[in-house]
Parts: C-alpha cells; sequence; structure tokens
C-alpha cells in the first residue's frame, strides 16, 4: 500500500471518491476514510487503524486500470 503525499481534497476530486464515515460496532466510535492510499490497481481512501479489540481499518477504493476495473466487474 502506497500512502501519497497530497492533499485529501485533491485526491479525492482526482479519484472520484468520497471520505465516507463509519461507527464501530464494538465501541461506537465514529470514524472516516480520509488518509489517500494507493495499490498496484486501486485508489482508495482509508480510515487510520482503529484499536477496538483486533486492529482494523476501512477503505473504500476503485480500480484504477482496465485490468482492475475487468477483475472488479467480475466479483461484484
Amino acid at each position: 500500500m502506497i500512502y501519497p503525499s497530497m492533499k485529501l481534497e485533491a485526491w479525492c476530486e482526482m479519484t472520484r471518491l468520497r471520505v465516507e464515515e463509519y461507527q464501530c460496532p464494538c465501541c461506537g466510535q465514529t470514524f472516516k476514510t480520509d488518509v489517500p492510499v494507493m495499490t498496484k490497481d486501486s485508489f482508495g481512501l482509508q480510515s487510520p487503524i482503529h484499536e477496538c479489540g483486533n486492529g482494523y481499518w476501512t477503505a473504500v477504493m476503485r480500480p484504477r486500470t482496465a485490468d482492475a476495473k475487468m477483475f472488479w466487474d467480475t466479483i461484484i
């Protein structure tokens, strides 16, 4: 996972993603997907790691290559 050093607003505009809010089912804490991330074939926004029980994070992603989109279309 790559963490681009780009302002959140510019990242959202470039990737056509928007910040989402999620609530932890264990503790009720609300957290946002406001950390820009990129993988080999996807753009995304990730939440900070949440340490409630097992550490986890949530992300919203979208494919960034034609091959990735074809793969995503087969599983979604």
